[in-house]
């Protein structure tokens, strides 16, 4: 008899590290004797599709960029007396889950299933996990940690979310009701269950989620099922690939365009018109549109970049080409005095 959950596998695998996560979460899915429906916003090879049931390629990869939504780091510095603001604004990512739902839903709720798990593909799976889907519930939600070892803290950092958006199980009733209530406007207002009328749904309160306003996909996500009875995954839930956007900037961390060495950090604006220097451990001699100066506090530079470079053991460091970088990056980065 076919086991009535279908699993959906939401990915977007950019390197062989996640296609190999990718495919060995298909096959332990698979030979647990589910089916599965992969979508991806990026081609994904015949192997791996023909490992699956059901594959949707979706190209569109929906980011959202400020004003309109943006995932904002933030960070102050103290220099000469004055404080300073950086702040350093990446695309929000979170519509783009939605969207894979969307789409997903669109073709699993046409087929015979009683039940739709939804699964990220980096998921680290356990046998609690195989064991909630072969006993599903309406709406079974999880608990996510996740791991960041980007943002040039001595030591990683964690931090859990509920819902988590890693591990999901809705019956076909709930996926339904929930799939007319996504949109990407409701999505960028932060609205969900709670301020969209369910109809015949009880109004529910729960008191094991607490946020004071739904300003992420969690949050969004907690929105739409909120009205609905749960229950929660008994332990967290991992996830194989942490979270490392050093790739799409090169290896400069969101703070810090220093790759060479770590006797200073420095910032630039996206208009490469400010720059701090701070976290100054040795004095260093850097180079300013062709003016030489020795640095060894925290200092800003409010001035139009033109050249710029330090000497590094003698040898000079050109950081031209991170400027370049930063005028074509699709992160927004700001210093502004407060």
């Amino acid at each position: 008899m076919k086991n009535k959950n279908l699993v959906i596998i939401f990915s977007h695998c950019d390197n062989d590290d996640k296609i190999k996560i990718l495919k060995d979460n298909i096959n332990e899915v698979k030979n647990n004797g589910f089916d599965i429906l992969l979508v991806s916003h990026l081609p994904v090879s015949i192997e791996l599709q023909s490992l699956v049931n059901y594959f949707i390629y979706d190209e569109s990869n929906p980011l959202l960029f400020w004003p309109e939504r943006g995932m904002c780091h933030w960070k102050t510095i103290h220099a000469e007396e004055k404080s300073y603001r950086m702040d350093t604004m990446f695309p929000d990512t979170g519509w783009t889950v939605f969207n894979q739902i969307l789409i997903s839903s669109n073709l699993a709720l046409s087929l015979d299933y009683d039940y739709y798990t939804l699964l990220n593909y980096d998921a680290d799976i356990t046998q609690s996990m195989i064991d909630a889907m072969n006993n599903p519930s309406n709406v079974y939600i999880s608990r996510v940690v996740v791991t960041n070892d980007w943002n040039g803290e001595k030591e990683p950092t964690e931090k859990t979310f509920l819902p988590s958006l890693v591990f999901n199980i809705l019956s076909k009733k709930v996926l339904s009701k929930i799939i007319p209530l996504i949109s990407r406007e409701n999505y960028i207002n932060g609205k969900g269950g709670s301020d969209i009328d369910f109809g015949d749904i009880e109004d529910l309160s729960h008191e094991e989620i607490k946020h004071e306003r739904f300003s992420d996909s969690e949050h969004y996500f907690y929105n739409l099922i909120n009205n609905f009875e749960y229950k929660v995954h008994p332990e967290l839930v991992r996830d194989k690939y942490s979270f490392k956007p050093e790739s799409e900037r090169g290896g400069i961390q969101p703070f810090n365009f220093n790759v060479y060495n770590k006797f200073f950090k420095i910032y630039i604006d996206y208009n490469t018109s400010n720059l701090l220097i701070y976290d100054v451990n040795k004095p260093i001699t850097i180079i300013i549109n062709e003016s030489e100066s020795i640095i060894d506090k925290n200092c800003f530079i409010g001035s139009k970049v033109e050249s710029l470079g330090f000497y590094n053991e003698d040898v000079y460091i050109d950081l031209l080409p991170i400027v370049s970088k930063l005028k074509n990056s699709i992160v927004t980065r700001t210093i502004k005095e407060i």
